[in-house]
């Protein structure tokens, strides 16, 4: 094997898929402007195309969703608390011992069910 040559032809290859992928992405952002339900407007890195249902149009915008500040501290179980994220200490999770600890569980009629072992025990 003549490693000269097949490094030259890997540099020739090289060449040609930046060339190639610079031509698409070019192809791509002249496409997308020529659309007319597309509105895009000073983009910014991180911004996603998002359809406005009042001008019906896609237009460019911060991404939402799916975010937020986690509530409460380490190991506590999250919960959705009026509408904002919510932790407490009396309910927390050890998943290094695969552990649920609840500090108090009210109800008239408790009914349990399960499909693998499961251990009760009082303090």
């Amino acid at each position: 094997m003549d490693f000269k040559s097949e490094i030259t032809r890997l540099k020739r290859v090289v060449h040609f898929l930046n060339r190639t992928s610079t031509t698409i992405i070019n192809n791509l952002v002249t496409t997308l402007s020529a659309l007319t339900d597309v509105d895009i407007y000073e983009p910014t890195t991180g911004e996603v195309l998002i359809y406005n249902e009042v001008t019906q149009k896609w237009e460019n915008g911060p991404q939402s969703g799916g975010g937020g500040t986690p509530g409460g501290s380490d190991t506590q179980v999250q919960f959705n608390d009026g509408g904002a994220f919510g932790g407490d200490a009396g309910m927390t999770y050890n998943k290094t011992t695969n552990t649920l600890t609840v500090e108090e569980i009210v109800n008239d009629m408790v009914e349990l069910s399960f499909t693998q072992s499961m251990y009760l025990s009082t303090r």
